[in-house]
């Protein structure tokens, strides 16, 4: 687990995981859930509800199928082929697509999708 210069603990992850979803509820402070629902017999979903001081987030984690979805209010954004989550305790959790795309899910409640693209 490497540690950034601003003394922030970072976590890398390969891909969507069960490991990762509990580090995200631990960001978050919360528990998280196994879905009544399955993509697949055996390939569990894993929700997160955390209430924010700016916005209600609600993340579910795909981990057999790379997917994340993040609602906040009437507001969803989808990220699919996910080959990377970062945790940064007290601040936000980063999904990194295969396309280069990022998705962002703070503690505060903030949400932000970056899209792949060239600079």
């Amino acid at each position: 687990m490497p540690e950034s210069d601003e003394g922030e603990l970072r976590r890398i992850f390969p891909a969507l995981s069960e490991e990762v979803a509990r580090a995200v509820a631990a960001l978050f402070e919360v528990e998280m859930r196994v879905e009544p629902y399955e993509p697949a017999e055996g390939e569990p979903v894993y929700a997160i509800d955390h209430r924010g001081p700016i916005g209600n987030v609600r993340l579910l984690l795909w981990p057999s199928l790379g997917r994340v979805d993040v609602h906040c209010g009437p507001h969803s954004w989808i990220a699919k082929q996910v080959v990377e989550c970062e945790v940064i305790d007290g601040l936000e959790v980063i999904f990194r697509t295969a396309s280069g795309g990022m998705l962002f899910a703070a503690v505060t409640g903030d949400v932000l999708m970056v899209s792949e693209g060239s600079a």
